[in-house]
């Protein structure tokens, strides 16, 4: 199995096998597996976050640009990788961070599972590319869902890029990916059935 439709070309044209396209395993689980992630954790700040990021690359370029899209849509920016103490970084927890996707109203990522998080939570998100991180993987499944417009380049403006963007179809979405979650399940259950 792979996550993306370029993964199956690959393995026809180098290793001469056969494979399926599925869905990541986040969307699979879907959203009541990772609310019971987000309820187990004791102390939880659940407070509504306006932007947020999770980006695993970040450089002056980045910082200014998500600075300024935050003061153009008079919201604060929070970063929701890591807080930072001088030189130390505190990581979050995985119910905390994914309390923090759940709470947002916009999320900016470079991350294929904070994407996956987005759509399970609905979220109005920007997909900011770093194209050695796997971007196959984000086109593939965007376009499966109908929202590839949701993506851009490091180097593009938040502000331009969001105001072209059209609202997602959540309803449409979750409609494809329950026929795909289908699809993935059978081709799982059948894999472990054979041989």
């Amino acid at each position: 199995s792979v996550r993306e439709e370029s993964g199956i070309s690959i393995c026809k044209n180098i290793f001469q096998e056969d494979s399926t396209h599925v869905l990541d395993p986040t969307l699979l689980a879907g959203r009541d597996f990772f609310d019971g992630i987000i309820a187990s954790e004791v102390r939880i700040d659940s407070t509504p976050k306006q932007i947020v990021y999770y980006k695993l690359d970040v450089d002056y370029s980045f910082t200014s640009n998500i600075e300024q899209f935050g003061l153009y849509n008079d919201k604060k920016v929070t970063n929701i990788y890591y807080n930072r103490f001088e030189n130390r970084y505190a990581y979050y927890s995985v119910g905390q961070w994914l309390s923090n996707i759940k709470e947002s109203e916009i999320v900016i990522t470079d991350s294929f599972h904070c994407v996956c998080f987005c759509i399970i939570y609905h979220k109005d998100f920007i997909c900011c590319v770093n194209e050695s991180r796997g971007l196959s993987r984000l086109k593939s499944l965007l376009m499966m869902i109908g929202i590839e417009d949701r993506i851009c380049s490091s180097d593009d403006n938040f502000i331009d890029t969001y105001k072209k963007l059209r609202p997602i179809n959540y309803t449409k979405v979750d409609a494809i990916l329950s026929n795909e979650r289908l699809i993935s399940d059978e081709f799982l259950i059948n894999s472990l059935r054979t041989k």
